[in-house]
């Protein structure tokens, strides 16, 4: 039988997890506590380009929390399997990793079985926000598994509706909050080509947006911890010191660059303002009072061809900056749903904006709009 009480507290806490991300820590702990012995954690996955980042987690050690961030998470199986785990629904880890494969893996002899004999896991995705979903992970002691997989499936399945509703509802928030707090310019050229970061004073991410992510892996990584880093030399050395000149209080423009390039093609710019609203999947837990500090924003954007033709768009056709970005991903081939998820928007703005590029340019189809746009960028270059 289900813990008395605990569903309406569960539910009661993730209300506030969707307008305040420390909730999910809560949330996190109020599950372990509930489940004694259980170790969870609470990961954000993003479908577009496979990145794991890890967000809070409950009952794991301090000496076995250091090995796996330095190396047994690039190993977990379990973790490669909630990538391809389906949304909304709880499942047991033998559905995904049958219990004879772990038995033999590095990851279960080395890290799992002396904490406890974990051995079993109970997940659930949430329904995704855009590119990204939410990932609650239980790992079970051997001797809790008979007992506690079944009433945690059930737990779960109850509590989907509300975590995904929490998840939706704090990442919008958070968008929302972060493009207010940008300058015109800086969310304009995110918004074409690049993507933003905002990170705390020791580089922790807080909030990345799909364009960001989709640079992972080339121009910056981000660490399963969380900790932005960037893949030139020079360029890390800029924003380390950028970011250990605010922990220590000094002037951050003394003597450093507000915008440093990366080879010929594009730039980073940083600003810095305080109290900023963080995503839940990027938090780094309500016990960290240095969140409440001067959070920094990264915005990467392309120079070159790109950003001076959406301005020969707009100019050509009348388009306002949005509507010209709209009308270069029409002929790139997006669909309705791809350019809302690249420009964090909803579909029904984005519906809006097609119509009014297509009244503006006197187009009558998307085709239209490519063609157009083909012609314009001949023009320009001949």
């Amino acid at each position: 039988m289900e813990r008395e009480g605990l569903f309406d507290d569960l539910v009661a806490v993730l209300h506030r997890a969707a307008l305040d991300p420390a909730g999910w820590q809560d949330f996190s702990d109020n599950l372990e506590l509930a489940f004694g012995g259980s170790k969870i954690s609470l990961h954000g996955v993003d479908a577009g380009t496979g990145s794991i980042f890890l967000s809070a987690t409950s009952g794991f050690a301090p000496e076995f929390f250091r090995p796996y961030a330095d190396y047994y998470h690039s190993i977990n199986p379990f973790m490669q399997a909630s990538v391809a785990i389906p949304h909304g629904m709880a499942r047991v880890s033998p559905q995904d990793l049958p219990d004879e494969f772990l038995i033999q893996t590095e990851f279960y002899n080395d890290w799992l079985r002396p904490q406890e004999d974990l051995f079993s896991a109970v997940a659930l995705k949430s329904r995704p926000a855009g590119s990204r979903s939410l990932v609650l992970a239980m790992n079970i002691r051997r001797r809790d598994r008979a007992s506690f997989e079944p009433e945690l499936v059930n737990l779960l399945n109850r509590l989907e509706p509300h975590i995904s509703h929490a998840f939706h509802v704090g990442e919008v928030v958070a968008a929302l909050s972060h493009r207010a707090n940008l300058p015109p310019d800086a969310a304009m050229q995110a918004s074409v080509e690049g993507g933003v970061i905002e990170t705390d004073e020791r580089r922790m991410v807080l909030w990345a947006d799909a364009g960001a992510l989709m640079l992972q892996g080339g121009l910056l990584r981000i660490s399963i911890l969380g900790q932005l880093s960037f893949a030139d030399e020079q360029v890390q050395a800029w924003a380390e010191r950028i970011c250990v000149a605010d922990e220590r209080r000094q002037p951050v423009s003394a003597g450093l660059p507000q915008q440093v390039r990366i080879g010929r093609d594009w730039t980073v710019r940083h600003l810095r303002f305080q109290g900023a609203v963080s995503s839940p999947t990027f938090n780094r837990g309500s016990r960290d009072k240095s969140s409440l500090g001067n959070h920094h924003v990264f915005v990467i954007s392309r120079v070159g061809p790109s950003q001076p033709l959406l301005q020969v768009v707009s100019r050509l056709y009348g388009l306002s900056g949005a509507e010209a970005a709209v009308a270069m991903a029409i002929a790139e081939g997006l669909s309705t749903a791809e350019i809302a998820m690249a420009r964090q928007v909803s579909i029904h703005t984005v519906r809006n904006q097609i119509r009014v590029v297509l009244q503006k340019m006197e187009a009558r189809t998307r085709s239209d709009v490519a063609r157009m746009l083909v012609q314009a960028t001949g023009s320009r270059s001949s």
